[in-house]
C-alpha cells in the first residue's frame, strides 16, 4: 500500500504541475492576443520540449522515487507490475535499480516522441477548423487553448469510461475495432477523392449552435463588463441582433 501512496501523491503532483503550466500559458502568456511568430512559436516550442527532456533526465536518475524503492524487494515487487521481463540481480541492486530506471526513461521518451508525431497531424486540423470558423490570426493561440484543454478533459473522460466498458464487457473491443476496420477502408476507398470539409455544416456543430445560441461565423468577445447585469445584456446581444427602429416625431426610439 505504501508503494500505490507514492504513486499516487507523485501522479497528483505531476497534474498540479501541468495545470499550473496551463494557467500560466493561458492567463499570462496568452493574455494579450496577438499573431504568434514563427520566431516566437519556435522559441516556446524550445521550452516545453527542453522541460519534457528534463523529466526524462529526472526519471534515469530518480526513476524510483516515483514508486517509493527503497530496496531489492521493493524492485522487484515494482519490476513484477510494469516490467516483469527485466532479469533483476539480487546480488547487484544498484545494477538492478538502475536497469529499472533505464527501462523507466526509455518507455517515457517513447512515447513522447510517439504523441509528439501524432501531434503534427493535429496542426492540419486546427488550421481547417480556424479556417472554417474564421477565426482570426491573432486569436488562434487563445482559441487553441481552450480547446487543448477540453481535450485533455474529454481524452480522461473517454480513456476511463473506455477502460471500464472493456473491463465489463470484454465484446465491446470487437465494435471498436470493427469500426477502426470501417473507417480504414471508407479512407483508402476515398484516398483518391476531393472533399472539402466544412465545420459549420458538421452535424455536431450545428446541434451547438440550436442548443447553446452559437452564432456564425466565429466573433471573439472584445469588450469588458463591470457588472453582472452588463454581463447578461452583453450576452443577449451576441444571441439576438437587435432591431433599431428610426425614431418618430414626439415618441422614443425602441430596442428589440
Amino acid at each position: 500500500m505504501e508503494h500505490v501512496f507514492t504513486e499516487s501523491m507523485f501522479l497528483v503532483g505531476f497534474v498540479i504541475f501541468i495545470a499550473a503550466i496551463l494557467v500560466l500559458d493561458m492567463l499570462v502568456i496568452d493574455r494579450k492576443a496577438h499573431v504568434v511568430s514563427i520566431k516566437e512559436a519556435g522559441s516556446w516550442t524550445a521550452v516545453w520540449i527542453i522541460l519534457a527532456l528534463a523529466f526524462a533526465v529526472f526519471i534515469y536518475f530518480h526513476g524510483d522515487m516515483v514508486h517509493g524503492i527503497e530496496n531489492f524487494d521493493d524492485l522487484k515487487l515494482i519490476a513484477s507490475r510494469y516490467a516483469s521481463h527485466l532479469k533483476l540481480d539480487p546480488n547487484d541492486y544498484e545494477g538492478s535499480l538502475q536497469q529499472y530506471r533505464h527501462y523507466m526513461t526509455i518507455s517515457y521518451i517513447s512515447g513522447y516522441l510517439i504523441e509528439k508525431t501524432l501531434s503534427v497531424d493535429n496542426l492540419f486540423v486546427m488550421m481547417m477548423i480556424f479556417s472554417s470558423f474564421g477565426v482570426d490570426k491573432k486569436d488562434y493561440q487563445h482559441v487553441l487553448n481552450w480547446g487543448i484543454l477540453g481535450a485533455i478533459v474529454l481524452r480522461f473522460v473517454f480513456i476511463f469510461a473506455g477502460a471500464a466498458l472493456i473491463s465489463r464487457f470484454a465484446w465491446i473491443l470487437l465494435v471498436f475495432g470493427g469500426f477502426l476496420v470501417y473507417s480504414g477502408a471508407k479512407m483508402f476507398l476515398n484516398r483518391n477523392k476531393k472533399e472539402e470539409i466544412n465545420a459549420l455544416d458538421h452535424p455536431v456543430v450545428k446541434f451547438m449552435q440550436r442548443r447553446l445560441h452559437l452564432g456564425r461565423p466565429f466573433h471573439p468577445v472584445k469588450r469588458r463588463v463591470s457588472s453582472p447585469a452588463a454581463a447578461v445584456g452583453l450576452q443577449h446581444c451576441y444571441r439576438r441582433k437587435p432591431n433599431l427602429s428610426l425614431p418618430k416625431s414626439g415618441s422614443r426610439h425602441t430596442v428589440s
